[in-house]
Parts: structure tokens; sequence; C-alpha cells
């Protein structure tokens, strides 16, 4: 079988093109980091890696979703937390008042502070998490409570999903925590007019012995929004460093399935190289040969 010069030149330009060709992608997936450049470089591989991406994502939502539930748990816990300090203040005035021996002036002075000790409860109850009142549930009013201690809000969830098919309520409402507001008998209406009724007692001489037992009914609310809050959010805490593990275990699976194992990639390179370079000398001593190589 004969052999043509010009069937050399084209086999021989044919293999450097190979050689060229793969020393070339070589060298673009070590510059990149990721052996797949294109889907139809392995479709199998590719398809996986994109399930891979979705999950990531998906759990990347769920860890936003966490949080943004944490940081509004945890408004709603300091909020309460300053609650309770300001009723332990207007228990100890409310026994205070309990003493016949104060004078009118006296009196004043621990009514005017259970007034002042009401009117940072509501302030505090209008607390703002991202532009919301934290206590309003889904109302669109600016505040929770308006100046006289009457609700504006409404009794709904907030709720955010945190896993698959599991959501969890991020907020607290105002008449769980405040009590609900009664006007005819504001000494057994909300937390707010609940001080300011004692405050007129205190005023007028009444006694308030037994509004202590009303005043510690509020603490009891304010603590049990406390502990469920409380608990709400270690589970959050838990669900989140079990979230943390499956993303770290799809990322791990997704560079696995894109990445370049970079040892392996350079002594590939390194071997296509030599390839190439002993492909250009062969080349070099073939292609040149002219009709007179043949002559001799």
């Amino acid at each position: 079988m004969r052999v043509t010069q010009q069937s050399q030149t084209s086999a021989m330009r044919a293999d450097l093109t190979s050689v060229s060709a793969k020393l070339a992608t070589i060298q673009r997936q070590i510059g990149s980091g990721r052996q797949l450049e294109r889907a139809s470089d392995a479709p199998t591989v590719a398809l996986e890696a994109m399930r891979y991406r979705r999950s990531i994502r998906t759990y990347d939502q769920y860890d936003r979703n966490l949080s943004d539930a944490k940081n509004w748990l945890g408004a709603a816990d300091n909020s309460l937390e300053a609650i309770d300090s300001r009723l332990t203040r207007a228990q100890d005035l409310t026994i205070q008042a309990d003493n016949g021996a104060l004078s009118g002036a006296a009196r004043t002075a621990i009514a005017t502070e259970l007034r002042s000790i009401a009117d940072e409860m509501i302030g505090i109850a209008n607390t703002h998490h991202l532009g919301r009142p934290i206590f309003s549930g889904t109302a669109g009013d600016a505040r929770a409570y308006d100046t006289n201690g009457s609700f504006l809000g409404d009794t709904n969830a907030i709720e955010r999903t945190i896993a698959s098919g599991a959501t969890t309520q991020v907020n607290a409402v105002g008449p769980d925590v405040f009590g609900v507001e009664n006007p005819g008998d504001p000494a057994n209406g909300n937390a707010f007019e609940l001080l300011r009724s004692i405050a007129d007692a205190v005023e007028t001489g009444v006694s308030v012995a037994g509004n202590l037992d009303q005043l510690d009914t509020v603490r009891t609310r304010v603590h049990t929004a406390q502990a469920t809050l409380g608990a709400r959010l270690s589970s959050l805490e838990q669900l989140e460093s079990r979230n943390g593990g499956v993303t770290g275990e799809l990322r791990s699976a997704l560079s696995e399935a894109e990445d370049v194992d970079l040892a392996e990639a350079i002594l590939d390179l390194k071997g296509q190289e030599a390839a190439y370079t002993a492909a250009l000398s062969v080349a070099g001593r073939i292609l040149d040969r002219s009709l007179l190589d043949f002559l001799r």
C-alpha cells in the first residue's frame, strides 16, 4: 500500500490539531478551575450539577429566612425583656404606694412615674423591625398601639418558610402579650390601662393592694411570650446548624462534579505538552522533506 506525501501531511496535521485541542482544553480547565465547560462535555454529570445547584439555592433561601426569623424573634425578645423590667418597677411602686403614711406629694410622684412607665411600655410595644411594628400582626399601621394604649393591629401570624413544608411564626401579637383593652373596666384591661388605673387610684388615696395580682398576671403573660419566642429561637438555631451541614455536603458534591482535580490536570497538561512537542518535532522532520529527499 502506497502512502503519499499528502496523506502523511494530512495525518500529521490532524494529530497536531488533536493534541493542540486537548492541550488547550486542559489549560482552560486549569484556568477556570472547572472540568465542565459545557453541558455537552458530560450531560449526566452536568444534569447532576444542576440539581446540586438548585438544592443549594433552595437551602440558601432557607438560611435567609432563618436569619430573618431569628432577627424578628430577637427584636421581640429584647422588647419583652424591657417590658418586664418596667413591670418590675411598677410592682415596686404599687407596693410602695400601699402605705397609708405616704404624703399627697409622694402619692402624686408615684402616680406620675406609673403613668410614665405606661407611656414607655407603649413606646416599646411599638418597636419596629424592618419598618414594621413587631406586635401589630400583619396590619399596615405604622404603630401597634396609639398613645392611649389602644391596639391598632390584628392578631395574624407572620410566618417564614424554614424548611421543605415547614414554617414558623416569627411574631407575637399585642393582645397575647399585653392583654385585651377594657375601657369599661381599665383595671382588668390591658397592661397600659392597668398601670394608668393604678396611678389614678394611688393619686386619690385608694388602696392598690388588689392590683398586685393583676400585675402578676401581666408579667406571667409576658414571661409566657418570652418562653414561646425562646423555644422558637432555639429550634431555629438547631435547624440552621443542620441546614449548614446539608449545604456543605451539597457544595462538596457540586465541587466534585464540576471542579477540576488540579494535581491530575497539571499532570495531564505536562503529558500533553510533551506529546505536542514530540509531534511538532516529528512533523518538522516529515513535512520538510522534498522530492530530492526521495531521489537520494
